[in-house]
């Protein structure tokens, strides 16, 4: 990159990426939820794993452990 331009406007480009990049991990914590709600697989997995947290209080897995 720096052997078609000069180091400073290697240098610029580099800061410029990187301040565009800057709000991204905010804009994921503040939409987060909100995307994730309109992707099916991501549905899929919530319901997943809330199906899992309550089979694991409700179901016993062996009888063994049912005895005790």
């Amino acid at each position: 990159m720096f052997a078609g331009m000069t180091y400073r406007w290697g240098l610029t480009l580099w800061a410029l990426m990187s301040a565009a990049m800057a709000p991204i991990p905010w804009i994921l914590f503040f939409y987060g939820p909100k995307i994730r709600s309109h992707s099916k697989v991501s549905r899929k997995i919530l319901e997943a794993e809330l199906q899992q947290l309550d089979g694991d209080k409700t179901v016993v897995s062996s009888p063994a452990e049912e005895k005790v």
